[in-house]
């Protein structure tokens, strides 16, 4: 989320993975990251306790399918599990801790990596206002394989609120909703980010200077976060927004299994109110950003600052890293421009390369560009799908190179010639194009040996 209480660098016991996914720089292309949390607090005023709720989002590939026996089950695979979240204060004493059964219907025993399905949770803890580590631990019954997340330097600060103060609680980065008291809450849950190319909304608690203020007014500005961590000018701003508080209400998780959508219950004795701030977020590129807020109820004032980045779930891999991207458009950019992104450093080279695909948007008012995506799947489906044991990178090969330049064949023929080896053509009926290529070794390697339109 947005929230930026504490950052999570997360470790696999066996397997390191990237951050999220961004266009990162060289040298490695790294995999896709498989686990996301994010904690936000604010006060609970009935309870006069702080509350803190820890969301999850976990790839249920994660969790081994195994074949259900039950003849009633819906569908035909089942993957179990156990998620467990504790909190340590700071004596390292465990102050709470919440236990959750997963168990996941699937149609497959399948899952891919770079294109997961999440399977999503939250547990919240209400405890005295303090400082707490949290540990996080994901367990599969079937492998009894084990992901543990506990950083002793990390922690989340619940606070209380006091009577008659104004101050501003970020709870969550969620969908546009029209009308807050009655909406179904379901945040983002990206660690602390937000969905590239979507315009959000911020969640935010706050508690309010009297028992008569309905509305509060809110200004904001988004601004890059330069490497030296110093905001450069703001690129989106609003002010004198003027946002209606929800009153005498708190936030219940829903439990439908999968899910960390929340829904407002009635709390009269709350002194703590809702708000939903619109932000002008579905046109910014994939950078750090820096959220500056300051918000007014009557005489009093308020600010909160936080960062955070967009991420991209279903970025294609080859292009999550800026060289790997600019290095693989030599099929189709000449030696001027491949010369000129390839110069300079990170930055340069990034914005070179996005302005080559700005140059070719099919739908050039909205920042998701429709002809990078389906160039970058097209590398990432040929680099494994036509690589052969004398070539393990398919984009070097006949095939992946008229894959990507032509997509996936209308029809794909194979014929065996005891003389010439192995023939397959390829036809392209909307192009009217049909392409064969020959193995003649019968080793994988074919190359192209004709094309006609």
């Amino acid at each position: 989320m947005l929230l930026r209480t504490f950052a999570l660098a997360f470790l696999l016991l066996t397997v390191l993975h990237p951050g999220r996914a961004q266009m990162q720089r060289p040298p490695d292309e790294a995999p896709s990251q498989f686990v996301f949390l994010d904690a936000s607090t604010w006060p609970d005023t009935a309870s006069g306790k702080a509350r803190i709720d820890i969301r999850y989002r976990i790839d249920r590939g994660f969790f081994v399918a195994v074949r259900t026996t039950d003849t009633s089950a819906s569908k035909p695979f089942l993957r179990t599990g156990e998620i467990l979240i504790e909190l340590f204060d700071s004596t390292s004493t465990s102050a709470s801790r919440k236990i959750e059964r997963i168990s996941i219907p699937d149609v497959t025993a399948e899952s891919d990596p770079a294109d997961p399905v999440w399977y999503e949770g939250a547990a919240s803890f209400s405890v005295i206002p303090g400082r707490y580590e949290v540990f996080f631990e994901a367990t599969d019954r079937q492998s009894d394989r084990r992901y543990v997340y506990r950083a002793p330097n990390t922690t989340v600060r619940a606070r209380d609120a006091d009577p008659g103060s104004f101050t501003i609680f970020p709870v969550a980065a969620i969908a546009p909703v029209a009308d807050l008291r009655t909406a179904l809450i379901v945040p983002d849950n990206f660690g602390d980010d937000m969905l590239f190319g979507a315009a959000r909304q911020l969640l935010a608690a706050v508690s309010m200077p009297d028992d008569t203020a309905r509305s509060v007014t809110v200004e904001y500005r988004i601004s890059v976060l330069e490497r030296e961590g110093h905001p450069a000018p703001p690129l989106v701003s609003d002010s004198a927004l003027v946002l209606p508080v929800v009153r005498g209400v708190g936030m219940r998780a829903t439990r439908e299994p999968g899910t960390a959508a929340y829904t407002f219950v009635e709390e009269p004795g709350s002194r703590i109110g809702f708000i939903a701030i619109p932000l002008r977020t579905a046109l910014l590129p994939m950078r750090t950003y820096s959220l500056d807020l300051q918000a007014r109820a009557g005489t009093a004032k308020t600010t909160a600052t936080m960062t955070f980045k967009n991420v991209w779930p279903g970025m294609p891999r080859s292009l999550k890293n800026v060289d790997v991207a600019i290095d693989v458009l030599r099929l189709i950019a000449t030696e001027a421009s491949m010369d000129s992104m390839q110069s300079g450093g990170f930055n340069e080279r990034r914005d070179a390369l996005e302005r080559f695909w700005a140059q070719r948007d099919p739908t050039p008012g909205t920042i998701m560009n429709e002809a990078m995506t389906e160039f970058y799947r097209r590398v990432d489906h040929t680099r494994a799908a036509f690589a052969t044991m004398q070539e393990s990178d398919g984009l070097k090969t006949d095939r992946g190179r008229i894959y990507i330049l032509n997509g996936q064949p209308t029809r794909v023929d194979r014929t065996l010639n005891p003389a010439m080896g192995y023939t397959e053509t390829w036809t392209y009926e909307k192009t009217k194009r049909i392409f064969t290529f020959v193995d003649e070794r019968r080793n994988g390697n074919y190359r192209l040996s004709a094309s006609q339109k």
